[in-house]
């Protein structure tokens, strides 16, 4: 998969991240937030993952995505390849967790993955070994991408250019966190997964932090940088019409207090009802606790107003920088009452969902004091469903199956023989789409072997677009 790299290809990956590469991801990003269709999101998508393979002097930059959650199905979706390099996507369309155990189960933590040398690697993970092998990788980085706390796919890049450092590792791991928010906000959903790590202690470095955090908290009123060993917290961003702003946290650069802030904040505005457990959560030895295995918590509760009338609020705390000496954590509050509006309102269409399903029902138990027997039939498939019966007579085997052979089965043990080609052409269902055509029902009678008369009536369901039964 690879050939061999020029000078400029050479070049330090961690000196270019940190020139007009950097810049140019962050402008990037924010394109991505400003599209409005899945083919702007794809092109976007592409500029992105070129920008990233360039800073990085890498042979390919990719994205794959769950296809099929049920079946954990992934499949490239998005590639980019550096000149002469072969790409892959073709050959990549259909990977199971079962073909990447050991990655599956590092994303699932929400950690990334970060191979120096894959001959080192060949033990720990036998399976991903042979898939990357045969594509002539030897170094390797990857992160996971999050869709509504679950993992919706993975982003990554082969064989980067110069020794790999943790800055690194940290912007891929923030890039493919905002990728999955990305794709949640195309699909009308604004729950966004936060996955920050620090990208240096220096003072540019945070200032760079800074901004990537706005870029990725763009639906949070207000976010906080946390270190919860020390009790120290830091405003990275806050609304003017968030309830704490210019009421009980300070602004700018200053460092205050994080356990009297949260309780003074949960005094004065959360409805203590709706989040009994808000500062028990929220202590710093409950969360250094919860995060140490975990990237991410997360808190519902109900407010008192704030300036713009927003009462539901998250709160999610996520784990940036873990040491013996600190525990840093990324701290957002953002509004949901559009979410809750939304969950409340698919409630009460699901309970008047199931109100009318509980009377059709009624209705068929009315008409199935009626008829023997009730079925639903697909014409397209030629499939029925026993829906009511107490007659053993007009009982078709196994209350389901293809209708035209137990039809006729029963057809021949019970119908008088000089009236069953009648009735086997009454239940050919080949013609009964024709017959329906005009007709909301057909019917026919006919007598049984103990010489009753009975009688079969055929009743359209649902039509089509075109009027098709």
């Amino acid at each position: 998969m690879t050939i061999e790299k020029n000078e400029a290809r050479h070049e330090s990956g961690e000196k270019r991240l940190h020139t007009h590469y950097t810049g140019a991801m962050f402008s990037q990003l924010s394109q991505i937030d400003r599209v409005h269709s899945k083919k702007e999101m794809e092109r976007e998508v592409y500029s992105l993952l070129s920008l990233i393979g360039e800073a990085m002097c890498a042979d390919r930059v990719f994205l794959f995505d769950c296809i099929d959650a049920e079946k954990n199905i992934y499949s490239n979706t998005f590639e980019w390849c550096a000149e002469g390099v072969t790409p892959q996507i073709q050959n990549l369309t259909r990977l199971t967790s079962e073909d990447m155990p050991f990655w599956m189960e590092v994303f699932e933590r929400g950690e990334p993955i970060f191979i120096p040398e894959l001959e080192d690697a060949r033990d720990v993970m036998p399976s991903e070994y042979d898939i990357l092998k045969a594509q002539g990788i030897h170094c390797e980085i990857a992160v996971p991408v999050f869709y509504r706390s679950s993992l919706s796919g993975f982003f990554g890049v082969d064989n980067p250019s110069g020794e790999i450092t943790e800055t690194q590792v940290q912007l891929l791991n923030f890039v493919g966190g905002h990728l999955g928010s990305a794709w949640e906000n195309l699909r009308m959903l604004t729950l966004l997964e936060q996955k920050q790590k620090s990208l240096g202690e220096s003072l540019e470095a945070m200032k760079l932090e800074q901004k990537m955090l706005r870029v990725l908290c763009r639906d949070s009123i207000s976010v906080y940088r946390i270190d919860l060993m020390s009790n120290s917290a830091q405003i990275v961003k806050a609304e003017d019409h968030a309830n704490a702003a210019g009421k009980l946290l300070p602004y700018g650069d200053k460092v205050f207090p994080y356990a009297e802030e949260i309780r003074n904040y949960y005094e004065h505005f959360v409805v203590k009802e709706t989040a009994p457990d808000f500062l028990q959560a929220l202590q710093a030895d409950n969360l250094m606790r919860e995060l140490k295995d975990k990237r991410q918590i997360s808190r519902r509760y109900r407010c008192t107003p704030n300036a713009r009338g927003q009462v539901y609020f998250e709160v999610r705390v996520s784990r940036l920088i873990q040491t013996d000496t600190t525990f840093q954590v990324l701290m957002d509050f953002r509004s949901i009452d559009e979410i809750v509006h939304e969950e409340r309102e698919h409630q009460r269409e699901l309970e008047a969902a199931l109100e009318e399903t509980r009377r059709s029902y009624e209705v068929i138990s009315t008409i199935g004091k009626i008829y023997y027997t009730i079925y639903r039939l697909d014409l397209r498939t030629g499939r029925y469903e026993e829906v009511s019966g107490d007659s053993e007579m007009h009982r078709l085997t196994d209350g389901s199956g293809q209708i035209n052979m137990r039809m006729n089965e029963a057809s021949r043990k019970n119908i008088a023989p000089e009236y069953l080609p009648y009735v086997e052409k009454f239940f050919d269902l080949s013609t009964l789409r024709d017959r329906l055509r005009t007709e909301n029902s057909v019917m026919l009678e006919y007598p049984v072997r103990d010489g009753n008369w009975h009688l079969a009536r055929f009743i359209a369901q649902t039509r089509d677009g075109n009027g098709e039964v």
